[in-house]
């Protein structure tokens, strides 16, 4: 069995990233962001790797800014079930 390719994927999952991020899905950057990251981890690229994830980071914080302000059910059953106590 020969050896993956990892430039080539952290391509493909760096043109990805960029197609979350422009379709507005956040989470799915960070994930992508993720992926490019253990890609150059495998390449010994250390640089690239720490700015994949402080990139995924910020997109997975992203999307935590837009599930608390568009609210979730899960949020509004919590909200509901504290203002009954």
């Amino acid at each position: 069995m020969r050896k993956p390719n990892y430039g080539e994927a952290a391509l493909d999952f760096a043109q990805l990233k960029a197609q979350m991020r422009r379709d507005k899905f956040p989470q799915y950057a960070a994930f992508c962001a993720l992926a490019v990251a253990r890609c150059e981890q495998a390449l010994g690229r250390t640089n690239q790797e720490v700015a994949q994830y402080t990139d995924a980071g910020w997109w997975a914080a992203c999307t935590l800014c837009v599930v608390l302000a568009q609210g979730s059910p899960a949020l509004a059953w919590r909200r509901a079930s504290v203002a009954v106590r």
